[in-house]
């Protein structure tokens, strides 16, 4: 009870006058801490790192910062890891505190333990490696932990070299380290580059619902900043040749190295300069290797296999990667389970090879390809005997002839037996189970019905096919009869056939004749929640048909449900790249905003931005004055500045007095919150569970009114008359200027000079010089890794990535990334770290703590002979003479 009262004393001192603690209360808690069995060693421990943060100076008096060192990679410690890492963290930041760490002592009390592969092997070292790897990776998502521990050889070097030591564990336990830090997936190689031609034409390789965003590449991802300095960092320090060193040996992880080795020869083409990424990716000791055949033939033929793995897992990538924003993705029809074209130039050659071969067959040909289906053969009961590749490749082939199709419809009964299946009344397509594998069924039928779309012939073929008239019968009686209500078979996929036909101007009339389409109208006015979605899902947006009236029925349904699915569908066709979408997709996303439900209203607002980051679909947005965006609070607030980027929406909002209210607003209050919440999404980023978890986690700019504003002329002008510029460099360059008003400022110019027209205003003031000599020299590490991000958004424009590749700063090539990352040509500028320590008792000279006696003096002796005790040999002579 006493030793309880007694540490809230301690703590509620520290916290009035920290100033004033003397050290021998903190000897006190350094001794509990030291004794681990102690129970409140773990408080004293919490306590200890919270006066580290605010008296440093008697902490490092008492020799306390080691102790911190040592209890980061301790396992007993490893609940108060955060605490730890958040005093390191605090430690390494701030100028003032570094003083009183040793460099070399005490920042390799933790990497020592990952250089200890030697000892007794019955010892089990895995637990401690662990913790060290976990603490390291823990500590490098910060700016401060990064340049700190890669710019002393003690520190992320030490983890490296660590690939080199005889012991696979550690290898393994590293790698994971390394793909955490890379954001990658840990796999295999093996994994990566087993893709056959069929899997990359599978299902474009996402469904609907993960279609990625056609103008990601114009947001900066402020994650990919961050990366492209730590893998600089890991370059420098050697990583490149320790993976090949791996991949070249016979072990278990020389397959998981070479994988890592591919996807950073991958991402530094992305993220470094064009020298940068020229030196690392010729790979000189591995070519040298594997033509060296002077070595060990084991040596050079593994070189060479894995000069093959690379150049095979470098293709995969290519033709796996993310896809082009002009590319108008197909998400209706049989079309979305093939390959786009263009992703594989190889495999595009061949293709139109092969179609001019289709095109060409003679009827003898056909036939026998016909033949070979199985189709005509055997009855539709038996339809798991038909070849049904084969029929694929007849549809796709040979059969897109009009002529071709026209000799099959009048000599066989090949379509006759083909569409037969697919009645509801043979009750076969519609209760085969519904499995990945059985939707080979619907992509064959989708095929099928486009093929006949192509003439006239087919076109008539299908009018008088029982085929639409069974549909229509059931869509318009009893629907519940023709669809199963669960999703257990492929009655279900009656809607994507029907999708194929509308995406036909020939096969929308069958609709209309047919009747079909007045059931799917009857469907989405009834509001149930399984088969309105269907019907939203699968009809084709690009023509002005009756598709857009469906899914407007749909958006104003009287099921909550069917209106959320239905706005979340038109992020989809956003970014599947429907025709005409800045016309009649935010005509419809605008009335979203008024509705009822908050989700609805949220999810519409925030596909409306994304949205806006085509222009077209901002300038049809801004002809609307939506009002409603000015009651949707900060969401609301981020839209209405990006109206400011364009003309017409700097004359609107200045209509409504809502830029003058926001400039006075700005130059007060919301740029410190700007720099928080921008912080916050970064350290939610680098929170454990979300860095170790997500592979795609992504960080964007969100919209700055400065930098909004300095897109349009009179955006500039109005900027120009404010003199907030001149304010915010003056807090930029004044060194007493606090940490976060400094950060806040580096934004804003930041967001200024991202644009041509802001850009000229930091020229005129030397601004961008200003900058990078303060990601340089600058004391505190935040604000560096705030001025890396900043120089990136000034890399946006190329007269911008021009001035900072004169000052040593050049870019990654705007081909193939984003123009929003630079890199410093000597990163020792960067990581540059100078201070001289002051650490342990700096105030006592050593006369003041041993004064000096008379020679005569007999406790010279005494002195002489204490020394001498720690001498095995003259140990007992000493004690004999302090005994006397």
């Amino acid at each position: 009870m006493e030793r309880t009262e007694a540490l809230q004393l301690v703590m509620r001192w520290i916290e009035l006058e920290c100033v004033k603690l003397p050290r021998c209360i903190v000897n006190s808690l350094i001794a509990i801490i030291e004794a681990t069995k102690d129970p409140y060693c773990f408080v004293c421990l919490d306590i200890l790192c919270e006066l580290s943060i605010r008296n440093i100076k008697v902490v490092a008096q008492c020799n306390g910062v080691r102790l911190l060192f040592s209890a980061a990679v301790d396992p007993i410690f490893k609940g108060q890891r955060h605490s730890l890492v958040v005093c390191l963290e605090y430690l390494f930041n701030h100028q003032h505190c570094r003083t009183f760490i040793r460099p070399n002592y005490d920042l390799g009390t933790l990497f020592t333990p990952l250089t200890d592969v030697y000892e007794d092997p019955k010892t089990s070292k895995i637990e401690i490696w662990m913790t060290c790897i976990r603490l390291v990776c823990t500590l490098i998502t910060s700016w401060s932990g990064l340049i700190y521990l890669a710019s002393n050889p003690m520190g992320l070097r030490t983890v490296i070299d660590s690939l080199k030591l005889p012991s696979e564990e550690l290898h393994e336990l590293v790698l994971d380290a390394l793909y955490t830090m890379f954001k990658i997936e840990a796999t295999t190689f093996r994994k990566q580059t087993n893709i056959s031609a069929s899997d990359c034409s599978s299902y474009l390789g996402f469904v609907a619902e993960q279609l990625p965003s056609r103008t990601s590449a114009k947001r900066a991802n402020l994650l990919d900043n961050y990366l492209s300095i730590l893998l600089a960092v890991c370059v420098e320090g050697g990583l490149i040749d320790a993976l090949i060193n791996l991949g070249k040996q016979h072990s278990s992880i020389n397959e998981r190295a070479t994988a890592l080795l591919g996807e950073l020869l991958h991402m530094s083409n992305r993220l470094l300069p064009a020298e940068a990424c020229a030196k690392i990716q010729s790979l000189p000791s591995l070519v040298r290797h594997s033509v060296c055949f002077e070595m060990h033939p084991k040596h050079w033929v593994a070189a060479g296999a894995m000069v093959t793995d690379l150049h095979q897992f470098s293709y995969v990538k290519s033709i796996m990667g993310p896809y082009a924003v002009q590319d108008n993705l197909i998400i209706t029809g049989a079309d979305k389970w093939r390959r786009p074209k263009g992703r594989d130039t190889r495999l595009d050659r061949i293709d139109d090879v092969k179609r001019k071969m289709d095109w060409d067959m003679d009827n003898k040909q056909l036939t026998s390809k016909l033949v070979q289906t199985q189709v005509m053969l055997k009855p539709p009961k038996e339809y798991e005997k038909w070849a049904w590749d084969a029929v694929l490749e007849v549809l796709e082939g040979p059969l897109r002839n009009p002529a071709h199709l026209t000799e099959t419809l009048k000599r066989t009964t090949f379509f006759e037996r083909l569409l037969f299946f697919y009645h509801p009344s043979s009750n076969l397509f519609p209760t085969i189970p519904h499995e990945g594998a059985n939707l080979r069924y619907v992509r064959a039928g989708c095929k099928a019905l486009e093929v006949l779309l192509l003439s006239d012939e087919g076109v008539n073929y299908l009018r008088n096919d029982r085929f639409l008239i069974e549909i229509s019968d059931g869509l318009n009686g009893d629907v519940d009869k023709l669809f199963v209500p669960d999703t257990s078979t492929l009655s279900l996929e009656y809607f994507t056939l029907l999708g194929a036909l509308s995406s036909s101007p020939k096969g929308i009339n069958l609709l209309k004749g047919k009747k079909v389409l007045r059931g799917l109208r009857i469907i989405a006015q009834a509001g149930r929640d399984d088969l309105s979605t269907l019907v939203l899902t699968c009809m084709d947006y690009n023509m002005a048909g009756p598709a857009r009236p469906l899914l407007s029925i749909c958006l104003t349904s009287r099921s909550l449900t069917v209106r959320r699915l239905a706005t979340r569908h038109m992020r989809v066709l956003l970014r599947a790249g429907i025709a005409d979408f800045s016309e009649w997709g935010i005509d419809f996303l605008v009335t979203q905003l008024s509705d009822q439900d908050k989700d609805v209203r949220e999810e519409a607002l925030m596909i409306l931005d994304e949205a806006c980051d085509v222009h077209a679909c901002l300038a049809s947005l801004i002809t609307k004055r939506p009002s409603m965006i000015h009651q949707m609070g900060k969401l609301g607030k981020d839209l209405l500045l990006r109206f400011l980027s364009v003309e017409s929406g700097f004359n609107y909002l200045m209509e409504t007095d809502f830029v003058y209210a926001e400039l006075n607003l700005w130059k007060t209050v919301e740029n410190i919150e700007y720099v928080k919440l921008l912080e916050a999404n970064l350290d939610q980023a680098f929170s454990d569970p979300v860095w170790q978890s997500s592979t795609t986690q992504v960080v964007n700019i969100p919209p700055h009114f400065y930098g909004e504003l300095a897109k349009t002329i009179e955006g500039f002008k109005l900027l120009k008359k404010s003199e907030h510029f001149e304010e915010l460099l003056q807090t930029i360059k004044h060194p007493l200027s606090p940490s976060l008003s400094r950060r806040a400022a580096l934004w804003a110019v930041g967001h200024i000079g991202a644009s041509e027209t802001g850009l000229k205003l930091l020229i005129k003031y030397d601004a961008i010089q200003v900058i990078t000599e303060l990601a340089e020299n600058v004391p505190s590490f935040s604000v560096r890794g705030t001025c890396v991000y900043v120089l990136g958004m000034i890399s946006s424009t190329e007269e911008g990535r021009t001035a900072l590749s004169a000052l040593g700063w050049p870019s990654p090539h705007v081909s193939v990334t984003s123009p929003n990352i630079c890199v410093p040509k000597n990163l020792n500028s960067l990581l540059r770290v100078k201070y001289e320590y002051k650490g342990y008792r700096p105030e006592v000279s050593p006369s003041e703590m041993i004064p000096s006696l008379p020679e005569t003096d007999p406790r010279n002796e005494i002195r002489v002979s204490i020394g001498s005790l720690t001498n095995p040999y003259l140990r007992a002579s000493s004690s004999a003479t302090i005994k006397r």
